[in-house]
């Protein structure tokens, strides 16, 4: 056992100490990360954050934005299509109507 031991505390280098401070700081800095991002995370369930509607997000969304303005368009023209249509209809009616009566 002394032998596995003196083997490690040989791997560690002249400075053993300073290297187990500094793994303990990197465990604490992870924990302190984790214990951080599960507050975060909870506090802002229903809110966006304002860093996160910046860059690709945004351009997205208003990429949506104009689509949807875009396919409004397209419906008021579709709808004044059909009146145009029924009226062409009804025209078209009325003359054949029209030239039975002959």
């Amino acid at each position: 056992m002394e032998g596995t031991t003196s083997k490690a505390f040989d791997a560690l280098g002249p400075y053993p100490l300073v290297q187990g401070a500094v793994a303990l700081l990197i465990v604490l800095g992870g924990v302190y990360l984790i214990f951080r991002a599960n507050k975060d995370r909870g506090a802002s369930r229903e809110q966006i954050p304002p860093w996160l509607m910046m860059g690709p997000l945004h351009d997205m969304m208003q990429a949506v934005h104009d689509m949807a303005e875009e396919s409004r368009r397209a419906t008021e023209l579709l709808k004044e299509s059909r009146d145009a249509l029924i009226a062409c209809k009804a025209a078209l009616e009325l003359i054949r109507n029209e030239s039975r009566l002959r």
